[in-house]
């Protein structure tokens, strides 16, 4: 038998799948749920997009600006159905404070921090003030899951590396962003520290596996 070629499909993988066969189970409350999460990475991709090309202006978002929001996500692709699914509004308020606190604060956005090929990371929005060995650091999260304030420390700490700065004279405001409220922390000294050695010793580690095993 001649099978049919679906060669544009060659290495990806169904939202339903033999593989992830538990689908077969679910009722159609279920079902729409699974085909509406798949789409929230791609929706929370789009908002950081957004978001910066606003910080980058240093344009604030209003209310009415929301439609503006969604018409990016539709002339991205992103199906009307998935965005009937979700809370927009909340998401929508929730970019607007990260983006207008990002403003205030004179924010750069999408910024890579790079120590390593094997340790780098990007983000959202960060900013340093020299003078007053302020450092700013703030991540927009779009999805419901909770997020966790660790991913800013090793930002931290990424920059500490890439820029040779003693994290002792830092003080450190980290902000993360989630459903309309903005969780404010600042680390401690220990815990910024444990990560650059943390970061520094698997760095070196890896670098002599691979050394050995060239």
């Amino acid at each position: 038998m001649n099978f049919n070629v679906h060669s544009g499909l060659a290495g990806s993988h169904a939202i339903f799948s033999g593989s992830s066969w538990r689908w077969i189970n679910y009722d159609s409350d279920k079902m729409v749920q699974r085909y509406v999460n798949r789409s929230l990475p791609v929706i929370g991709t789009l908002l950081h997009e957004f978001a910066c090309k606003y910080i980058q202006h240093k344009v604030k978002l209003l209310t009415y600006d929301k439609k503006n929001a969604l018409l990016h996500l539709l002339d991205n692709n992103v199906n009307k159905f998935v965005l009937d699914q979700i809370d927009f509004d909340v998401i929508f308020q929730n970019v607007m404070i990260y983006v207008n606190d990002s403003i205030a604060f004179r924010m750069k956005p999408e910024v890579v921090l790079y120590y390593s090929d094997r340790f780098f990371g990007t983000a959202d929005a960060i900013a340093f003030d020299d003078k007053k060995h302020i450092l700013r650091i703030s991540d927009l999260k779009t999805g419901a899951t909770p997020a966790h304030m660790e991913q800013l420390v090793i930002y931290t700490a990424l920059f500490c590396l890439e820029y040779d700065i003693d994290p002792q004279y830092l003080q450190v405001e980290l902000r993360l962003y989630q459903l309309g409220e903005c969780v404010l922390c600042n680390p401690n000294l220990e815990d910024i520290l444990r990560v650059i050695n943390t970061i520094k010793n698997f760095d070196q580690m890896i670098l002599d596996f691979e050394e050995v095993y060239k």
